[in-house]
């Protein structure tokens, strides 16, 4: 009986990478308000969605991206 090969691990097998999380200032800046705006957007209950790791907020770009597009004025 011979060992088995290894193979070169399919596309579906490779994890994607993983984007950098941003914190509430980048996104406070990234749309051009108060950080203390976006603090309250969160309290009731609007803003874009988060993470918290212990005492600080992370935010995805894919949620941020979605946050403003659900603003858009029809």
């Amino acid at each position: 009986m011979t060992a088995p090969t290894s193979q070169a691990p399919r596309d579906s097998d490779e994890a994607a990478p993983l984007e950098p999380m941003l914190t509430a200032g980048d996104v406070a800046n990234f749309l051009g308000v108060p950080i203390n705006t976006l603090y309250a957007w969160r309290g009731a209950g609007d803003g874009p969605k988060a993470h918290r790791f212990g005492k600080h907020l992370r935010f995805h770009r894919d949620d941020l991206i979605a946050f403003v597009a659900s603003k858009r004025e029809r």
